[in-house]
């Protein structure tokens, strides 16, 4: 008696369990089916570009800009522009000043690097995404927020940047900005002539980049 009831036991548990695949089976090939597909763009960078401006106060008050065109990095989007990973790497010592006379961008630019973003020390700055928020979807286009960390300065911390993308044939553009403290990242506010002039705590990062499929 004892050993017809396990009989019956497993044969009920065994067809539960082919019956439980075959459903589970079609629902897992529809999802597979029904996953989009990313299509990846890898960005040019001599026709890409990178800034960093900030507000210096003080005798001397402007504002200040570190450009470079060295960004490198992919991103991928779906057919309906649904975005699905950005990557961006800038190597930090590519930065240049393009802010007032040649002698004075230089030494901008050797201060920058040596003092403020230590590119010596740390080479990259680096975005890399973890989600993604679009606002007002439009063929061919992106508008939203790319959430991601941010590496400068060798710290790392979560931002989310308003990204505007759009894709014509093979070429992608896509554009963004953030302001963001420095003081969060570890740097310490230049500051020159016994205060005199100093550079504000909040900068701005920017990007428009190029990328091909």
């Amino acid at each position: 008696m004892t050993k017809c009831k396990r009989s019956w036991r497993g044969q009920f548990v065994g067809t539960a369990l082919i019956i439980g695949c075959g459903l589970v089976a079609p629902e897992a090939a529809k999802l597979a089916q029904a996953a989009p597909t990313a299509i990846s763009y890898k960005i040019v960078p001599g026709q890409s570009k990178f800034d960093i401006s900030s507000h210096v106060s003080g005798i001397a008050s402007h504002t200040r800009t570190m450009v470079t065109n060295s960004v490198n990095g992919v991103v991928g989007f779906t057919k309906t522009m649904q975005p699905t990973t950005v990557q961006l790497t800038v190597p930090a010592g590519s930065l240049q000043s393009n802010d007032g006379p040649s002698v004075e961008r230089n030494q901008i630019t050797k201060v920058t690097k040596a003092q403020i973003v230590e590119a010596g020390k740390y080479p990259n700055i680096v975005f890399k995404s973890t989600g993604f928020s679009p606002s007002s979807p439009v063929k061919g286009s992106f508008n939203g927020v790319v959430k991601g960390n941010l590496t400068l300065h060798g710290v790392t911390k979560p931002i989310a940047v308003p990204v505007r993308a759009t894709v014509s044939g093979n070429t992608l553009h896509a554009s963004g900005k953030i302001t963001i403290n420095q003081t969060t990242y570890g740097i310490t506010l230049l500051s020159l002539m016994m205060g005199a002039v100093k550079v504000d705590n909040p900068v701005t990062l920017s990007f428009n980049i190029v990328a091909k499929k």
